[in-house]
């Protein structure tokens, strides 16, 4: 057997490792949702503690249940790689067939449906159990195994499957630039979820985990749309050599940003972003402050000003609901405005 198998033996590795963290973070958190009810049901009439804001059950209903369909894509994926290295076992074997092939190609769509739906899910752009949501979710599954069908029990998207030399790709059937649009349709819907999440979500955590995603799909989507350009070319290219390493770092990134999405804001990363100037200015007063260069009281206050407007512009500068986000009444806010010299005007 050649080399080139490699890749999809290393991703399936990966892959296995990642469903062993993913299953373990899922048992934690069922853990602390059963702790969380068990606490809630013996609770006292005695007030919480001020600032202290208890998790939901919702919430926690949610986290694992978006961990549950995050385990069952690193599934299909994995399942993915297991029919890469099948085609590479049967090339070596010297016949080619397009039974792997199909396999290999349902698969592809599983991921596709999964990471759409998985998008959907962190982007919370729909409330748990609206129709709506629940019609969208019905679409995206009726059209994933309307394509997976046509792969496996017709010739509309493969006729059959040829070889490349170091491995066998299909051949395409007359319908098979169907396969094509609906890969294309299902990044575009996959990137609208998350943008239109983390743009328009008001929670924190909603924004990272948006950002997270959309960091995770970037070696995906780009290899995609490489591979689908070569083939609109009439080039003979074999996915398994680039797919499964991509694959990998997708679930990968997506498994760090389930379990530390908050400790990691990646928008302090992506250039011009509000978050990224405001921690570059913070650095910046803690590092003239490590050289004496500004004292304690001045340089408290300069990141208290920095916060607080940050809070104001992440609001556009309406200053009710940046006192509700900061859980102070309008005159204390304005109290703060006043005792900082921060002009509202330059604010709005």
């Amino acid at each position: 057997m050649t080399l080139y198998f490699l890749p999809a033996l290393l991703a399936l590795l990966i892959k296995v490792g990642v469903l062993f963290a993913a299953n373990a973070e899922r048992k934690a958190q069922r853990m602390h949702a059963a702790s969380f009810n068990k606490t809630e049901s013996g609770k006292s009439q005695s007030s919480p503690r001020i600032g202290v804001q208890p998790t939901k059950p919702n919430q926690s209903s949610h986290e694992v249940g978006l961990l549950s369909l995050f385990t069952t894509m690193v599934l299909i994926m994995a399942g993915h790689n297991i029919s890469e290295l099948l085609g590479y076992i049967q090339f070596a074997d010297g016949f080619v067939t397009d039974k792997i092939l199909r396999w290999y190609y349902l698969m592809t769509v599983g991921s596709l449906a999964l990471i759409t739906l998985y998008s959907k899910e962190v982007s919370r752009l729909h409330a748990e159990g609206e129709i709506a949501s629940k019609l969208i979710t019905l679409a995206i599954l009726i059209s994933a195994v309307a394509i997976g069908a046509a792969f496996m029990f017709s010739d509309i998207l493969v006729l059959g499957a040829h070889s490349i030399g170091y491995s066998a790709t299909a051949d395409h059937g007359a319908f098979y630039w169907l396969f094509q649009v609906y890969a294309l349709l299902s990044f575009g819907v996959i990137v609208a979820y998350l943008i239109a999440g983390y743009l328009g979500s008001s929670q924190h955590q909603v924004q990272i985990q948006c950002g997270y995603t959309l960091l995770a799909l970037a070696p995906i989507v780009i290899t995609s749309l490489i591979l689908l350009g070569l083939m609109r070319l009439g080039f003979d290219v074999n996915a398994a050599l680039v797919m499964p390493l991509a694959s990998a770092m997708f679930l990968v990134i997506t498994l760090k940003g389930e379990r530390l999405h908050g400790m990691f804001d990646i928008r302090r990363h992506i250039p011009m972003s509000l978050e990224r100037k405001t921690s570059a200015e913070i650095m910046e007063i803690f590092s003239q402050y490590s050289q004496d260069r500004v004292n304690y009281r001045d340089a408290l206050n300069e990141i208290e000003k920095l916060l607080v407007t940050h809070k104001h512009q992440k609001h556009g500068g309406n200053v009710s609901s940046t006192a509700a986000s900061m859980e102070l009444p309008r005159s204390s806010l304005y109290s703060i405005f006043r005792r900082l010299e921060i002009d509202l005007k330059d604010e709005k």
